[in-house]
This record gives structure tokens, sequence and C-alpha cells, in this order.
């Protein structure tokens, strides 16, 4: 109980470094997972989608219900839940114009590219990963300064295009209005710096040491 309440309520994860270490590696795991078991694109695209809507609710839950520390404590893992994201997002991509016969340069074609077409919103979506994934690294934080942060944004555009992109491909916007109100909501009460005490605080926060560093 006492090893719950720590990781829980005080956001003590032990040895911290070496499971964000393995937490890195792991993230690129679907590589040659996808190419050695053969793997479904249409599984790749759901493991994707949710761990986008993880990376994309953890630092407004964190925020919101600052009692629940272990939240805290799981921000640091956004990139490299990110990472594994945006490879299951390509590898999805890379095998869905595959069965088609087709190679990435698809992406290019002009039949596509109208509002409608529910692979524009993929494609949108491709872009936008492309960029995530390649400046998730220290050499571009040096080389892009104030400017990364701003890259970093497109995850934003990316939960959208992605939602429109399985609403069309499904038919069904109910599968998407879950997880996008949960976020824009959550999003609006950390802006608006709304806090949901839902266990009092005991001791000092010693999780900001570790975002810092």
């Amino acid at each position: 109980m006492k090893f719950i309440r720590e990781l829980i309520l005080e956001g003590k994860i032990p040895r911290f470094r070496t499971i964000k270490l393995i937490a890195l590696v792991l993230s690129f795991l679907p590589i040659p997972v996808f190419f050695l078991a053969k793997v479904s694109p249409r599984d790749y695209a759901e493991l994707g989608w949710n761990f986008l809507i993880g990376i994309m609710l953890i630092r407004p839950l964190a925020d919101v219900f600052p009692g629940i520390r272990i939240l805290r404590s799981l921000v640091p893992f956004r990139k490299e839940f990110g990472i594994a994201a945006a490879w299951f997002m390509v590898l999805h991509s890379y095998g869905a114009f595959a069965a088609q016969g087709k190679n990435l340069l698809a992406v290019f074609d002009a039949k596509y590219w109208h509002l409608n077409h529910p692979l524009l919103w993929g494609i949108l979506g491709f872009f936008c990963v492309l960029l995530l994934l390649f400046t998730s690294n220290m050499f571009s934080m040096k080389l892009l300064k104030q400017n990364w942060k701003r890259v970093q944004r497109l995850s934003y555009p990316l939960f959208f295009f992605v939602a429109v992109h399985i609403a069309l491909i499904s038919g069904r916007w109910s599968k998407v209005m879950v997880p996008v109100l949960a976020v824009m909501i959550l999003w609006t009460l950390a802006k608006l710096k709304i806090k949901v005490p839902l266990f009092v605080k005991s001791e000092p926060d010693v999780i900001s040491e570790l975002n810092s560093k």
C-alpha cells in the first residue's frame, strides 16, 4: 500500500531515468514488429490513435488534478509515447498504400486533395507526424531553438486531422467525439487554471525537479 500511495499520490517512480531510457528504446519497437509480425495497418492505426489520445490528455490531466502526482510524473514520458505513436501512424500509412500496390509518394496524388476525401485528412496528419518525429531529438532542439516548441504544437492539428480521418473512414463521428470532447474540456480547464483537489498534498512536489532536468 505504501508503494502504491507513493506511486499514485506522490508520483515517485522508482528508477525514473532507467525506466525512461527503456521507454525510449521500446518506442522504436513498432518498426521491427510491423515487418516481422506482419501486423495489420488497421491495428497500427488504432494503436497510434490511442497513444495520441493519451499524449493529448496527460498534460491537462496533470494540471487539473494536481493531487494525483503520478500524472505529473508521466508528463516527461510524452516524448517516448509520441515517438511510438508517430511510428504507428507512419507505418499505418505505409501499409495502407502498400496494400494498394502504391508507395508513400502516393500522398501527393491530386485525387486525394479535396476536403471530402478521407485520405486528405490522413495525409495532412502524416506530414505533421513526420515533422514531429524528425524533430524529437536534442539536435533539433538546439537547431530550432525557440521555434522547436512551435513545431511541437503541430500535435494539436495532428489530433484534429486524425480525428476527422477516422470519422470519415469509419462513417461514424461518434467514434471520435468522446476523446475529442475530453481533450477540449480538459485543455480548457487547464488553460483557465481550474484545479480539482481530489487529494490533499502533504509533501513538496519532488517531481517538478525531474521535469526541469
